[in-house]
């Protein structure tokens, strides 16, 4: 075949400033995954918040940018449900997230027939947009209250330390850490299981084997069933927000790694420690009223109110990654997935999950007349295109800068421009979760990566998802090169009490592997010890 040409980052509309999402997207992603109506689903939530924004979205050499223009004017505004967020989700979102799933996992896309698939394929892209407007309505305000207490918590107390406020928003129960204390809970459970243990602690082997010789091990057929169901539950999470990604499910290697990782840290007790979050957050929210007393009433009760909300928005901020980033996105793999066998089947593609190398339009005219569709060629040229993709440096952005501006809520959650440092073997992020910790830095790009993240070694990564949480019982301290005060990363930190320093910019780039580093997660500092 020919050489791929030079590359040439050119912004996909110059007037429009554009940005590459390392947060959410720092490889590239597949044809197909960037096709989905994600971004639909925020300009959706935007014109139902009435925010004079809409969201365009491009692929350049496989890495993803937005950018953000007004919106039309005279644009509708869909009905926004009144009353508390936490209150509609409950009510209203989560009743309907969950008849959304029902109805997919009534359909079984290999019995259907190619009429039925295709209209399942359309439905399912009309769901899934509609899953992301209820993600956007639900995360832009939940971040803000979140924000917002943080920004009353200093008016109120101006001595306050840069973490006062976000300290009363720990140790409140989520479905993503009652996933981390499940599985907590089945290492255990495992210690207790002397076959078991000896099958998780020896060579690692591919999930679904490695789950085999589990159930084949004396005493092992029970708990194989109980991991499985633990799977079954919560592993509908990948590693990387594509489709194309296998998750838990699919691949059950990260479960069996993290069951590992609970082995070697015996004395560690996960549900103690969220026991303790709660009840240090109830002893601040006690001492805090206390001084409210002397305040005038009016200032005690909108200091209430703020509270409850950033309350509602820090549960949100969490649930709704479960619920619709997760498991949502497991669903629409599954639809695609399908898609795929049926066209290996036909011939059309060599194998099911090259369905991702095809855009949208792509599927839609194959599954129209499988036989006749033959996109093996097609794929093969987009997997050089994705392999080639994966050894460029896209540029942060691209196209006209806006105004500057002063940094806000979503400054909170991305960061903003990483600060400069002057001091040799010094990198500058944003203060994520306070403490201090020393150890051998360990760059960690993916959940294989991980395997090799030794227990006291300082956990260095682009950005942070939540199937990366078992990790933490290793690490002693977390840097990454996205992200603010509010973004996952550093959310999960505080909640593992994990110093952690984000938003660095290029710490996966400038920290090696076995460096000595100190992270100073109030500072927002991480300093290299031992360059060697």
């Amino acid at each position: 075949m020919n050489e791929l040409p030079p590359v040439a980052w050119e912004a996909p509309d110059p007037a429009l400033f554009w940005v590459h999402d390392r947060m959410h997207f720092p490889d590239p992603v597949t044809p197909l995954s960037a096709d989905m109506p994600t971004f639909e689903g925020f300009n959706d939530a935007a014109a139902a918040a009435g925010r004079p924004v809409r969201m365009r979205r491009g692929r350049l050499h496989g890495y993803l940018y937005t950018a953000m223009e007004p919106a039309p004017e005279g644009a509708p505004a869909p009905a926004v449900p009144q009353g508390r967020l936490r209150d509609v989700w409950d009510r209203e979102w989560l009743p309907e997230i969950r008849r959304h799933y029902a109805w997919w996992d009534a359909f079984d896309p290999d019995s259907a027939s190619p009429r039925a698939l295709q209209e399942h394929l359309e439905e399912s892209l009309r769901r899934y947009r509609r899953l992301w407007d209820i993600h956007f309505r639900v995360a832009v305000p939940a971040h803000d209250a979140v924000g917002a207490f943080d920004d009353l918590y200093r008016e109120v107390f101006p001595e306050a330390g840069p973490f006062d406020a976000y300290a009363l928003l720990r140790g409140i129960p989520n479905s993503n850490l009652e996933a981390d204390v499940a599985l907590w809970r089945l290492g255990r459970a495992a210690a207790g299981l002397p076959h078991v243990r000896a099958v998780l602690e020896g060579p690692p082997g591919e999930g679904g084997g490695a789950l085999a010789a589990i159930a084949a091990a004396e005493g092992g057929g029970a708990f194989a069933a109980r991991t499985a169901a633990y799977i079954a539950e919560f592993g509908q999470r990948s590693e990387r927000d594509d489709l194309a990604a296998p998750t838990w499910v699919d691949d059950p290697s990260p479960v069996l790694r993290a069951l590992r990782d609970h082995l070697a840290q015996p004395e560690r007790d996960l549900e103690a420690e969220q026991a303790g979050l709660a009840a240090d957050r109830e002893r601040r929210l006690a001492e805090v009223r206390g001084r409210l007393r002397g305040y005038p009433g009016p200032v005690a009760a909108r200091f209430e109110a703020a509270l409850r909300d950033a309350e509602d928005g820090a549960y949100l901020s969490e649930e709704h990654n479960f619920w619709i980033d997760q498991r949502g996105a497991h669903r629409m793999r599954r639809v695609l997935r399908g898609a795929g066998r049926r066209l290996a089947a036909a011939g059309a593609l060599e194998r099911a999950d090259d369905v991702f190398l095809l855009r949208l339009d792509e599927l839609r005219e194959a599954l129209a007349e499988p036989g006749a569709a033959d996109r093996r060629d097609l794929a093969r040229e987009r997997a050089r295109e994705m392999a080639r993709a994966r050894t460029l440096v896209p540029p942060p952005t691209l196209g006209t800068p806006p105004p500057a501006r002063p940094g806000g809520a979503g400054d909170r959650f991305f960061g903003g421009p990483p600060p400069g440092s002057d001091e040799p073997g010094v990198l500058r992020g944003a203060a994520g979760s306070p403490g201090v910790a020393r150890g051998p830095a360990r760059v960690v790009r993916t959940s294989r990566d991980a395997a090799a993240l030794q227990p006291g070694e300082v956990l260095v990564a682009e950005t942070l998802l939540s199937t990366w949480t078992p990790l933490f019982a290793r690490a002693v301290a977390l840097v990454t090169d996205t992200g603010g005060v509010l973004s996952h990363a550093a959310c999960v930190a505080r909640e593992h009490r994990l110093p952690a320093v984000v938003g660095t910019g290029r710490a996966t780039a400038a920290v090696r592997d076995g460096q000595v580093v100190e992270v100073d997660g109030a500072a927002g500092t991480v300093r290299v010890i031992d360059p060697s």
